[in-house]
């Protein structure tokens, strides 16, 4: 039986969790922490100005902004959508 206790509340936002290591990648990556650079400062792009709260979203960014794959992505014509995908 799971319970549905989160004691774990964010104090910036409506964000709760019970798990420890959960609320403290949403403290990093939402707000900053109390001894660090903003979330956005964290991980920087090398090539350009763009930085992500977490790292996962960096590498997503080279990948698609920095590589050949974004001159073979397929762009929505109504919108900025891009996909890999045919």
């Amino acid at each position: 039986m799971t319970s549905d206790v989160k004691p774990l509340a964010c104090d910036l936002c409506d964000y709760r969790t019970s798990s420890r290591g959960f609320f403290d990648r949403h403290l990093r990556t939402s707000h900053g922490d109390a001894t660090s650079a903003p979330p956005s400062e964290h991980f920087a792009c090398d090539s350009c100005e763009f930085a992500a709260g977490a790292r996962s979203t960096l590498i997503k960014h080279v990948r698609t902004a920095h590589s050949r794959l974004s001159e073979l992505m397929e762009s929505c014509e109504y919108c900025p959508f891009k996909t890999d995908h045919r």
